[in-house]
Order: C-alpha cells, then sequence, then structure tokens
C-alpha cells in the first residue's frame, strides 16, 4: 500500500512538475514578447522626442512670430522671436498666452479668418497693419493654419 502511495505521489508530482514547466515556459516566452515590444515602443518614443526636439528648435529660433491658438482663436503658445524680427518683447509675447487671438489682432475681420479656417480645413494668409504695445505701426503677413486630427477634423 506504501508503494502505491509513493508511485502515485510520484506520478502527480511528475505531472505538476510538467504543468508547472510549461505554464512558466509559457509565462517567460510572453515575458519575452513584452519585452521586445517595449524596446519597440522604446525606440518609436526615443525617435519622436528626438523630432520635437528639432521642431521644437525651429520654432523658437524662427525669425517668424508663431501663435499657437485652440480651434476658438484662444491663444496657447508663442514663440519668443528675435525683437527686431517681430516687433515685440518676449514679455509682450508671454502676456498675448491665455488672450483672444481677436483680442490681439489688428485684423478688422480676424473672427471671420478663423470661423472660415475651421470650416474649409485650409490655411488662409493675409495681410494686415499692426501696431506693438509703444504703437508703432508695421505691416504683417500672417497665415493661419488649422491643425487637422488624423480623421481630419480640425483640433481643439
Amino acid at each position: 500500500m506504501l508503494v502505491k502511495r509513493l508511485i502515485l505521489a510520484f506520478i502527480v508530482i511528475a505531472v505538476l512538475a510538467w504543468f508547472g514547466k510549461r505554464t512558466l515556459n509559457r509565462i517567460f516566452k510572453h515575458e519575452e514578447i513584452s519585452k521586445q515590444k517595449l524596446k519597440e515602443y522604446a525606440e518609436i518614443a526615443r525617435k519622436r522626442n528626438e523630432e520635437l526636439e528639432r521642431i521644437s528648435l525651429v520654432l523658437s529660433k524662427s525669425d517668424n512670430l508663431i501663435v499657437m491658438t485652440n480651434c476658438n482663436g484662444t491663444i496657447e503658445w508663442v514663440n519668443l522671436t528675435d525683437n527686431d524680427a517681430n516687433n515685440y518683447t518676449a514679455d509682450e509675447l508671454n502676456n498675448f498666452i491665455g488672450r483672444e487671438l481677436a483680442e490681439v489682432s489688428f485684423h478688422s475681420k480676424i473672427k471671420e479668418v478663423i470661423e472660415t479656417v475651421n470650416k474649409t480645413k485650409e490655411s488662409l494668409t493675409y495681410e494686415a497693419k499692426s501696431f506693438n504695445a509703444h504703437k508703432e505701426e508695421f505691416w504683417a503677413s500672417t497665415t493661419v493654419t488649422p491643425i487637422l486630427s488624423d480623421s481630419g477634423e480640425v483640433e481643439c
């Protein structure tokens, strides 16, 4: 009777060990796949970060004044360009953030421009007289460009 119990116990242990080994192999296989996917995602993120750094450098070093707004025209970001190139100081540019483009633009139909760009989903360029904080007049050529989502809708 003891021998039968030992044999049964041995068989049970062998079966459990076999199932345990299969389970561990599946776990390790999934772990390796997960590690590989994580490496791939990390590489994608690294490349995108490099691209964003290049874009950020271009935007920050541009002589052109670049203003980013949401689809309603609220200013969310302004690049700090050279004062001589755009007639504004860095402090004046930073004061634009959070304000409506219609408040700071001297173009009489800026609201219609924003509506048209949102509706047509295409860029629109116009020239208008403008003034800096010292009330000095200058002419500016402005291009309003919508940012479209992957589905082709204007992003807010």
